[in-house]
């Protein structure tokens, strides 16, 4: 299989989107600013781009809206926080959604986002084939719990564990589309390591917001179309499996596996942030300030025995741009997912295999925002936002060529005849 030159750069494009999210950058700023250089390379090499149809898109001029909103919130930050945090992270935040408009200009066609997605699936899968292989010879199977909250993982794996086990599902669900459309028989069963390599990667994340998430994807691309006797004997399967599992593991999977405390605390947190958080920062914003400086006042307040409110995030995406941004950004970024999921489902409806997929992966990625910060800082972003404008140009381009038969029509029936 020859490559040309643009097809070598979107594999590129798709491997450096995947990498830093994997492997935690040592410094200030995260590996992740590499990708809007490396987008603007390929936009230079690519020739001549359709601005102008990016500017008229609904979802660009959404986060053009959220951004503007946010960033008048920054002097809060600056003159009553007297923290200076949030510019860097609303900074970061500007880079992630900008992949949009790199999505948009980049990924023209649908082999674009075929390569794209091939590289991002296969860094993805090498890194968790050799985390995979890491954590069982470091003894995860024995000490589930230790490992969960690891601080040697966590300053390592970017989101650890459960935002990097959103990137895995995500990854192994787009690997298993790449597998349903590769021919070559080589390629097509390496792929299939790559899928193992990523569900084994996710299972020994013993992160049950990764299982959920793809629990979610697997209920879109296939459980929902099965009958309801398969469906109740895989809940029965499911139940069995969890009292054997339950029976013959350690107190360390059971703290891990089988406990709802952090559901508990997550709703705790909530709390905390109405309780604490002054009314006016929810409406206007912070300035992109995370919620340890808000609640700094708060900080050696017990939210459960041993867990302070000092070290603690929001834990959830919406929470976190109410806080940083105020009201009126969420709402702008709620409505731009909106539109996007939209254009998603209207694909997979059409029969493509492609947005089927990913409108599986969107499913998981929406249900991941309710457990961390996942769409305007954390690791599936880039991803998620530069598909989200190769679709907004797809659909740009199908609607451009709708309108040309339209008005040569038009135009025919106005001739005056001789």
């Amino acid at each position: 299989m020859k490559l040309n030159l643009r097809q070598w750069l979107l594999l590129a494009l798709g491997a450096v989107v995947a990498l830093p999210y994997a492997v935690r950058a040592h410094g200030a700023w995260p590996v992740g600013a590499l990708v809007i250089p490396l987008a603007a390379v390929a936009i230079v090499l690519s020739g001549p781009q359709p601005w102008r149809e990016l500017w008229r898109d609904r979802v660009t001029r959404l986060l053009l809206a959220f951004l503007v909103v946010t960033a008048l919130s920054l002097p809060v930050g600056l003159l009553v926080f007297h923290n200076s945090q949030g510019l860097r992270s609303y900074a970061y935040q500007v880079a992630l959604v900008l992949n949009f408009a790199a999505g948009f200009l980049i990924l023209r066609r649908r082999d674009d986002i075929e390569m794209f997605i091939r590289g991002y699936v296969a860094v993805a899968a090498v890194a968790a084939a050799a985390l995979a292989l890491y954590l069982l010879q470091a003894g995860i199977l024995q000490n589930a719990h230790s490992f969960h909250g690891s601080a040697s993982l966590d300053a390592t794996i970017y989101g650890w564990p459960n935002s990097f086990s959103v990137l895995l599902s995500v990854a192994l669900v787009l690997c298993l589309y790449v597998v349903s459309t590769t021919e070559i028989r080589w390629l097509r069963r390496a792929y299939i390591a790559a899928a193992v390599a990523l569900a084994a990667c996710l299972v020994l994340t013993f992160s049950k917001t990764g299982w959920v998430v793809f629990g979610v994807a697997a209920w879109m691309l296939w459980v929902r179309y099965w009958k309801r006797t398969y469906i109740a004997a895989l809940i029965a399967l499911a139940i069995v499996g969890g009292v054997v599992l339950y029976l013959v593991t350690n107190e360390s999977f059971h703290m891990q596996v089988f406990t709802l405390r952090t559901l508990g605390e997550r709703f705790l947190i909530l709390g905390s942030v109405l309780r604490y958080v002054n009314p006016l920062v929810l409406l206007f914003g912070s300035g992109s300030l995370n919620l340890d400086t808000l609640l700094a006042s708060h900080a050696h307040d017990q939210l459960v025995p041993g867990v302070e409110l000092g070290g603690l995030s929001t834990h959830n995406e919406l929470l976190a741009v109410l806080v940083k941004g105020g009201l009126l950004s969420l709402v702008l970024l709620v409505a731009a997912l909106v539109i996007v999921g939209n254009r998603v489902r209207n694909l997979a409806r059409s029969g493509d295999a492609l947005g089927r997929y990913w409108y599986a992966a969107v499913w998981a990625i929406v249900a991941s925002l309710f457990a961390g910060e996942t769409l305007h800082y954390w690791p599936v972003a880039s991803l998620f936002w530069m598909v989200a404008g190769a679709m907004a140009r797809s659909l740009a381009v199908t609607e451009a060529a709708a309108e040309r038969p339209k008005k040569s029509k038009e135009s025919s029936e106005h001739v005056v005849p001789a």
